[in-house]
């Protein structure tokens, strides 16, 4: 609930501190070289995604 409180306590300027992402490149084979020799790999923040997903689903109930 912790999490909950400090996010209904941020006003919107503030949002960008926790929508966070990062992509990290991970091999497909041993001496990769070329970009597609790569897989990219999203590491979307977590708190983000989960205030997103409790949000939506207490807009469905109200749909």
């Amino acid at each position: 609930m912790a999490v909950f409180n400090q996010f209904h306590s941020l006003s919107g300027a503030n949002f960008a501190r926790i929508n966070n992402t990062f992509v990290t490149l991970l091999p497909k084979k041993d001496g990769a070289e070329g970009v597609g020799d790569f897989r990219p790999i999203s590491l979307i923040n977590s708190v983000a995604k989960l205030i997103t997903k409790v949000l939506s689903m207490r807009l469905a109930e109200k749909m």
